[in-house]
């Protein structure tokens, strides 16, 4: 008789697992606040479309900004986050030394090249304007037209500049472009580290409580099982004895 108390016991029990939280509804969205009492999670359901996606009562779990912040910090102290940002330095650091070393050759590059615009610009932006000068309104269109080719212009006055430019510069200018472009990269990282350290707690949280949900639930169909195949030996062995 026990087995089945606590069989109905367990079950009766599921339904005051969830206690309804407050419902948030706009325009093709609803949120449903939950409660999962036996782990102490909040969790929202969702039904409608977001961001193109669309959802069916796909459950994800509520975090406390406040403990991620703090989970965050405790990321950026330990061994992993300390070692993800001397590793960003290490590179960074090398990054800069390799733009230090190309910088002669780039500040070169960039005064020939000065010359070289100054020499091949006018051919390409100044004779339309003398063509329209007593006309303001055609002057106008011309400009406009001007800078609508201007991406195209500054490509072709580009490759006639490294054309004319000695090889070794060239290569020199690429070398530290590619390093400046390796050094904002690295800086970026660097700066953006505590984002990086709130995801990651973000994510931990996240495992973590569809992990307890999934436990807990388990555990409940162990002993409604048990329960209820105990109950069923219990009474096969109460009806041979009868018998």
């Amino acid at each position: 008789m026990l087995p089945v108390v606590l069989g109905l016991l367990l079950l009766v029990a599921w339904h005051f697992r969830w206690e309804k939280g407050p419902i948030q509804t706009d325009e093709n969205l609803k949120n449903v606040h939950l409660r999962d009492r036996w782990t102490g999670q909040n969790w929202i359901v969702l039904y409608g479309w977001l961001d193109g996606k669309e959802y069916s009562g796909e459950a994800y779990p509520h975090l406390n900004e406040d403990v991620i912040a703090r989970e965050a910090s405790l990321i950026l102290k330990s061994p992993e986050g300390k070692k993800k940002k001397q590793d960003l330095e290490a590179k960074l650091a090398e990054a800069e030394e390799e733009k230090k070393k190309h910088s002669e050759g780039h500040t070169q590059y960039l005064r020939i090249e000065k010359q070289l615009r100054a020499e091949l610009e006018p051919l390409y932006y100044d004779t339309a304007k003398e063509t329209a000068e007593d006309d303001p309104f055609l002057r106008a269109l011309q400009e406009i037209e001007e800078w609508g080719n201007k991406p195209a212009k500054e490509f072709e006055i580009t490759q006639i500049v490294r054309s004319k430019m000695p090889s070794e510069l060239v290569k020199e200018c690429d070398a530290w472009r590619d390093a400046n472009q390796r050094v904002k990269k690295l800086n970026e990282q660097i700066n953006k580290l505590p984002e990086w350290a709130q995801e990651k707690a973000k994510e931990q949280f996240t495992q973590e409580a569809y992990a307890k949900r999934s436990i807990v639930t388990g555990i409940w169909v162990s002993l409604v099982g048990i329960s209820l195949l105990t109950s069923v030996c219990l009474a096969v062995r109460e009806k041979r004895e009868k018998q």
